[in-house]
């Protein structure tokens, strides 16, 4: 045997199985014999007095009782009124003494003198069923007065373990035997006489004897302290609604502290106790335990119902950043659908407008406004002005622009050169002057000499006319150049060659042709060559010299060439 103690200070008295040997030990709300551990641990004991099935049979329990009493009480009345006059028949049987047997022995069945009493102390009904009758009474039972209590307390209020088969049982009001008719009983020692009247008009008799028990007072529930958080908003109050929960909140003492009550209530408690046994059972209930346990910490499937406030607002906080989420994706692809139709559009009008048109330098166009960042809108305003002259690109021009000018200008001189700049949008002759450098060679007025062929290598391979290459193929040294002379170009026609300040033509003969001023001009070219002089229109060659350009007139110099077959 061992002796258990819940958490709420009820102990109990267990039996060991000689078999199995673990603890037995009988359920006081219920009667059921629940098996312990081979150490007497009292969890199961806990579980099941915090179960469904214990407070069903406790609740049948009490119903019984309940409506036993109810029977007793309506007999004792109908009893009285019905014999308002006449002497009731009492049998006394002394209430037997802790530790003493509980059957009926001599004492039960021994009579004393027969001696009618002349009254006898009946009572109220509020009285027998707000004072709890308990099996430690010392006070003598009799039909009147043992009348078991409506709210008398269970054994698990009382501390202590009684057994169904322990609990006294309800006396009856009438004798067990007709042949005690004739019997008379002598008046209980502790109970006053009542007169008749007062037993005909049921007036308040003299106070029932002093007991020890405890009286029963309301119940209001159980204190518990809530350590989720503040119970305002950590309750899940909608559990009530959906659910049928064994408890409900009465009243919230502060945001930590609160009143809970069972739903099936005995509605009263011993006096030395804070709570009835069924509100009391309610904190170590296995429901509370996963109601307190969902509202620390919910799992991510939990439906909201299950819910408290603190959780739900969790939950629309989540809900509300995915809703923005999806918002801002929903708007960037609602954009981006828009701009790629609008781009689409764009394009298809270009397409157009290059199919119809034809623009000049359309490559250079489309470069030059890509290059400044322009949208397609611009672009195609452009391209739209570009054929009706109203717009020409001046910018972007390649290696190969520059050659086809160059080659245009050389060929067919500047005439031509801007021309085709107009119409095939070439670049204009300042441009290619700009661009391109080009080599100029010195003639050679007589016999050539080792400083024009110096100062014509030098101008045809100088490094600003043609760099040198670059690369991994000339980090040790630069190539070398080859130079092939292939006859010589005699040019007989005679001109005025600026750079040397020189008449030139086919006259090896003469020692200098420099054009020193206007004075000396003609002694220096014609005297010197033995020439005469002739009329223009007699002359092979006639060459008008600029001389003295920087003087306020111009003034010329007429140079005449002798034809090849004058002698003199």
């Amino acid at each position: 045997m061992a002796i258990i103690t819940l958490l709420d200070g009820t102990a109990f008295t267990t039996t060991v199985d000689p078999t199995t040997q673990r603890h037995h030990v009988e359920c006081d709300m219920c009667g059921k014999a629940i098996i312990l551990t081979v150490n007497a641990h009292p969890r199961a004991m806990q579980d099941h007095r915090g179960s469904k099935s214990c407070r069903e049979a406790e609740r049948k329990r009490v119903r019984a009782q309940t409506q036993a009493e109810s029977a007793a009480a309506s007999l004792l009345a109908a009893g009285i009124q019905a014999q308002p006059n006449a002497q009731p028949r009492i049998r006394h049987t002394p209430q037997p003494t802790p530790g003493a047997s509980t059957s009926h022995s001599s004492a039960s069945s021994a009579r004393t003198s027969s001696q009618r009493p002349t009254a006898l102390h009946i009572p109220r009904l509020s009285s027998i069923a707000s004072t709890p009758t308990t099996p430690s009474q010392s006070r003598p039972h009799s039909p009147y007065s043992a009348v078991p209590s409506t709210h008398a307390p269970s054994p698990a209020r009382s501390g202590t373990c009684t057994p169904s088969h322990l609990r006294p049982p309800i006396p009856s009001l009438f004798p067990e035997n007709e042949d005690d008719d004739e019997m008379q009983s002598p008046d209980p020692p502790d109970l006053p006489h009542i007169d008749d009247d007062i037993l005909a008009t049921g007036a308040p008799a003299a106070a029932a004897p002093e007991t020890t028990a405890p009286k029963a007072v309301e119940c209001n529930g159980v204190v518990v302290e809530w350590l989720v958080g503040s119970a305002y908003s950590t309750y899940a109050f909608r559990m009530h609604d959906i659910h049928e929960l064994p408890w409900r909140p009465v009243a919230f003492l502060n945001d930590r502290w609160m009143r809970l009550q069972a739903e099936d209530c005995l509605t009263s408690r011993p006096s030395d106790h804070d709570s009835c046994a069924r509100c009391h059972a309610i904190p170590l209930s296995a429901r509370y335990r996963e109601f307190i346990k969902r509202a620390k910490e919910a799992s991510s499937h939990t439906p909201w119902e299950y819910l408290n406030f603190t959780q739900l607002m969790a939950v629309a906080r989540r809900i509300q950043e995915k809703y923005h989420k999806a918002l801002i994706k929903i708007n960037n692809m609602d954009r981006k659908l828009a701009r790629k139709s609008k781009l689409l559009n764009d394009h298809q009008r270009l397409i157009m407008l290059c199919a119809k048109n034809d623009v000049q330098s359309l490559r250079r166009l489309l470069a030059v406004w890509l290059r400044r960042g322009a949208n397609p809108n611009m672009i195609i305003r452009q391209v739209e002005r570009a054929p009706e002259g109203l717009y020409r690109p001046k910018q972007g021009y390649t290696d190969r622009d520059i050659d086809v000018a160059f080659l245009a200008r050389a060929l067919g001189g500047d005439r031509l050169l801007y021309a085709l700049s107009h119409s095939s949008g070439l670049p204009s002759a300042s441009t290619v002057n700009r661009r391109v450098q080009i080599p100029k060679l010195t003639p050679c007025i007589g016999a050539p000499t080792v400083q024009h062929i110096h100062d014509n290598i030098s101008s045809m391979f100088h490094p600003d006319v043609k760099p040198a290459p670059t690369g991994e193929l000339y980090a040790n040294g630069l190539p070398g150049c080859s130079l092939c002379i292939d006859g010589l170009a005699l040019e007989p026609k005679c001109r005025y060659h600026r750079a040397s300040n020189s008449a030139c033509g086919h006259r090896p003969t003469l020692m200098s042709c420099a054009l020193s001023n206007v004075l000396n001009t003609s002694d220096n070219v014609l005297s010197r060559a033995g020439a005469r002089m002739f009329e223009g229109q007699q002359a092979q060659e006639l060459l008008t010299i600029p001389v003295n350009p920087n003087a306020g007139s111009i003034q010329h110099l007429a140079v005449f060439a002798p034809t090849s077959h004058d002698t003199s």
